[in-house]
């Protein structure tokens, strides 16, 4: 039998290498390609097998062909996409970048190198950070900066092999996220100095969310949920239905609406003023979906406001109704049909020679401790006031002429047997009476008129003495 020899298939000759693109740039040394080749099988998909001999030649050709493919395939693919990508060995040296990452930096990294690129963390998937990047133009950028493992090493002893960097711009979204978080910064200080707050009404889900400013203006903790039923609970009760109607009315006519009323704080004690301003945010058919609104405290406004409106009807001094309030008054009562009652007015008899001798300060107490003792000695119905200086009013309700100039005589009786001791000083305080009845009166000013002329007779006449002028004098 002849022996068999052995021929050399000529499929099996060595095809000569396909010189590769660097795309201007110098290609990588034989162990980098490697490298590179060997960890790019995983990101391809196409995973290098071991060729045994038993498989045939032309399979084996067919399989390296199908690799280099697939790596040249990677690689375009890593060229193409916008993401910028490196590649280095596992102490920094660059090995492969593409394109997208050359132009975000500006130059090839390979040349420069990345010393602030961070490191693998161990038996970490992905790990970032960020890291300011200065171009050659001198332009400067924020870059986010994540690291992945390419696999173990050739070598076997479980060292790391190649690295992967992802880089991408993140200055844009550094930049809104900065401003974002100075204009919530903003609102929240506006909301501080201004005592309002903002919330939300999700009619879905009867949920209402309330800024974390209003939360505390109200002593609830950050984060606090509340619904609609808790937010109801704290208006106080006198006003509840005024929110609710004025609720009632936005959400019918979905209009802007607003309203001030009172509210209990968390500890439920505690009362503030509160005004409100909202809108009613529907849905694509017109259905009411969200009411959106602020709330401003206005407790302290409500406070002066307050004050400001006493004080134009009240003496500081003495807290009466002063003259606007008594002239008010007065013109309330002569519009009636048959007016009753008659106006008395009260002069403190030799006023400044107490301030002058005496002092102010004597003076004041007189003129606070007087008002209680007319009060005490009139009738409980009547309307005491202080029209200016040392003058008082005192309204009655009824009487005739000869019961009015009665009540005015006991007054001045009862006043000049009344010790009086200011600033430790006893004094002998006397006082004149003059009264008109309001029947005959046309108006206020006529009935004060009538009085004071009545009031300079009984001062005429001596002093600590009441006279009526009635209509038939």
């Amino acid at each position: 039998m002849d022996q068999a020899v052995s021929v050399a298939d000529p499929r099996t000759r060595p095809t000569p290498a396909r010189p590769e693109s660097t795309g201007g740039r110098k290609p990588p040394d034989r162990a980098a390609r490697s490298h590179w080749r060997q960890a790019s099988a995983p990101l391809s998909g196409v995973v290098p097998e071991r060729f045994c001999s038993r498989i045939d030649c032309e399979d084996q050709i067919r399989g390296i062909a199908v690799v280099t493919r697939g790596v040249e395939f990677v690689e375009s693919v890593a060229e193409a996409v916008s993401l910028g990508l490196l590649v280095t060995t596992p102490d920094g040296q660059a090995v492969w970048s593409n394109q997208a990452l050359r132009a975000l930096l500006g130059v090839d990294p390979a040349i420069v190198g990345l010393a602030e690129l961070p490191p693998l963390p161990p038996e970490t998937v992905a790990a970032g950070r960020e890291i300011a990047w200065t171009g050659p133009d001198g332009s400067r950028r924020l870059l986010g900066v994540t690291p992945r493992s390419l696999g173990k090493g050739t070598d076997g002893d479980g060292t790391p092999g190649l690295i992967l960097y992802e880089f991408c711009d993140i200055t844009l979204r550094h930049q809104y996220e900065k401003r974002t978080h100075h204009r919530e910064w903003r609102l929240s200080r506006v909301e501080a100095l201004a005592k309002f707050g903002t919330w939300e009404w999700d009619l879905e889900t009867d949920s209402v969310e309330w800024s974390e400013e209003l939360l505390g203006m109200f002593g609830y903790p950050t984060g606090a949920h509340l619904d609609y039923h808790d937010c109801r609970a704290l208006v106080h009760p006198e006003d509840v239905g005024l929110v609710e109607s004025v609720l009632i009315e936005a959400l019918q006519t979905t209009g802007p609406f607003t309203s001030t009323h009172r509210m209990y704080l968390a500890d439920r004690v505690t009362q503030r003023w509160f005004e409100c301003y909202g809108e009613v945010i529907t849905d694509e058919s017109g259905h009411p979906i969200r009411v959106l609104g602020t709330a401003h405290d206005i407790t302290e406004q409500r406070r002066i406001q307050e004050e400001l409106e006493y004080l134009a009807e009240h003496d500081p001094l003495t807290s009466l109704p002063n003259r606007r309030s008594i002239a008010a008054h007065l013109r309330e009562r002569l519009d009636c049909y048959a007016p009753s009652g008659a106006l008395l007015l009260v002069d403190i008899d030799h006023f400044r020679d107490i301030n002058d001798l005496r002092g102010h300060m004597v003076g004041d107490t007189v003129l606070r401790s007087l008002p209680p003792l007319l009060a005490k000695w009139s009738d409980p119905r009547a309307l005491l006031g202080r029209l200016s200086g040392d003058e008082f009013a005192i309204v009655l309700p009824d009487g005739d002429a000869a019961s009015t100039l009665a009540a005015a005589e006991s007054l001045c009786d009862a006043v000049a047997r009344h010790p009086f001791v200011a600033e430790g000083a006893a004094l002998r305080i006397t006082v004149s009476i003059g009264a008109a009845p309001l029947a005959p009166a046309r108006d206020s000013e006529v009935l004060l008129a009538n009085a004071d002329l009545a009031l300079h007779e009984a001062k005429r006449a001596g002093r600590s003495r009441a006279r009526l002028l009635a209509p038939e004098q």
